[in-house]
């Protein structure tokens, strides 16, 4: 479990800043809550997908600034003193550059690679629609109305796309963004297996966002081919082969996905009986 490395690094990683942590439960059932207590955060226990607990942590809330961490997330010591500092110095939101954590297997070396090789290429991959870089760090009352402009019927849909749906509301009031390199450490998957099993889960939470008709055209641009990245030939080789280790089940979520019922259709359905 990461969760205990990742909250303990946030104090490192504010450096002398007040902070809050808020944590939402997303049906856990392995003492997360008990752990995230014992930090002194504020605990909301429940079943919330990504997007519905994105929302509800913001609106939660009281700082100026908010923070958007998953649990396999570790922040590197200064890393959001540094990004407090740009929001001062005029920017709305903050980008966090990405390595994994302590890569042992060939699949985190190769993510790490791929993460390396965007850094290499941040003016690229910061386009709200086609680059992979997003911000967590977000001016919060920006960040509120970019998420009153998502409709919740969207919430219990949203797992893989939910930070680049906010990205892209926040992009259409703001394009000031800064960046903090190598600001975070991703706790990736040390079997194929598991790395298969999420991406299985996001290809088919992509096909019920599609199936609403919500923002088709994000999805058409993630689906498609990565801009090219400038930067060593084995970089790119590595990134290659981290993409392709996990489309065969990202597509297929999304093939099977496209097969099943819409979830509102169910829900529709189901009330009429």
């Amino acid at each position: 479990m990461t969760l205990p490395t990742a909250l303990s690094a946030i104090s490192s990683s504010a450096a002398e800043l007040e902070y809050e942590v808020i944590v939402i439960d997303g049906g856990s059932s392995d003492g997360s809550l008990d752990i995230a207590r014992d930090f002194g955060c504020v605990v909301i226990p429940g079943d919330y997908k990504l997007m519905a607990a994105r929302r509800l942590g913001v609106e939660l809330s009281s700082a100026p600034a908010v923070v958007l961490l998953d649990a396999d997330q570790i922040l590197r010591e200064g890393s959001l003193a540094e990004a407090a500092k740009a929001l001062q110095d005029g920017v709305d939101m903050v980008a966090l550059g990405e390595r994994v954590w302590q890569p042992k297997t060939a699949f985190q070396r190769w993510s790490d690679a791929d993460k390396e090789l965007i850094e290499m290429n941040v003016a690229a991959q910061t386009d709200p629609m086609r680059g992979v870089i997003l911000p967590r760090v977000f001016n919060r009352q920006i960040l509120l109305e970019a998420l009153d402009a998502i409709p919740a019927s969207n919430d219990p849909l949203v797992l893989g796309l939910d930070h680049a749906i906010i990205y892209l509301e926040v992009s259409r009031i703001t394009n000031r963004i800064g960046y903090v390199p190598s600001a975070i450490f991703h706790c990736e998957p040390s079997s194929i297996f598991e790395v298969w099993k999420k991406n299985y889960r996001w290809g088919k939470s992509i096909a019920a966002l599609n199936s609403q008709g919500s923002f088709s055209d994000l999805v058409s641009a993630k689906n498609r081919r990565r801009w090219s990245s400038s930067g060593p030939l084995l970089l790119k080789a590595r990134s290659m082969l981290f993409l392709a280790t996990k489309a065969p089940a990202y597509f297929g979520g999304q093939i099977i996905g496209k097969r099943q019922r819409p979830i509102s259709e169910y829900f529709v359905k189901k009330r009429e009986k």
